[in-house]
């Protein structure tokens, strides 16, 4: 399989995207723990047992999306040509998802109490400014690898 050249910066980009993304992630079910015993606070009642596991696997994609993502980290670190895929899909496919949405809400199809522009500010526009990035890095780390040999193990095409 074909070898990136090296690049930190790019590396660094991944570890910073990917890792907060999957903090994010991780930490939701902690979020829905303190949120239910806030409410059973108020309510004056007794908590039902948590399970961080059981939270955790509750939503399908969670553990699908932590995997593609910590895959995307260790294609990055081997500087596998896969790493482009693997780095840029998942937020191409939810900054695709999120405009959507922000379609149907100005459409007025889906009735919502966030306005189309909270959507755009805090999900398209942060989605949109790391596909663009990524897709610098994978641009240049590609047009490297093939003008100039660099680290990728193949010789120079002149």
């Amino acid at each position: 399989m074909r070898r990136l050249s090296r690049s930190y910066w790019r590396l660094t980009w991944v570890l910073l995207t990917n890792g907060a993304v999957i903090l994010l992630f991780l930490l939701g079910p902690i979020r829905s723990l303190h949120e239910q015993e806030t409410l059973h606070q108020v309510m004056r009642t007794a908590a039902p047992p948590f399970s961080y596991i059981h939270e955790f696997f509750s939503d399908v994609w969670r553990p699908i999306i932590v995997a593609i993502l910590l895959a995307g980290i260790v294609a990055e670190l081997l500087r596998s040509a896969l790493s482009s895929i693997l780095n840029v899909g998942p937020y191409l496919l939810w900054f695709i998802i999120s405009s959507w949405q922000v379609a149907r809400v100005a459409m007025g199809r889906t009735p919502s109490e966030v306005s189309p522009g909270v959507i755009l500010a805090l999900m398209v526009i942060p989605l949109a400014l790391v596909v663009a990035v990524d897709m610098m890095f994978y641009v240049v780390a590609f047009r490297r690898g093939r003008t100039g040999g660099g680290e990728t193990g193949f010789p120079s095409p002149v």
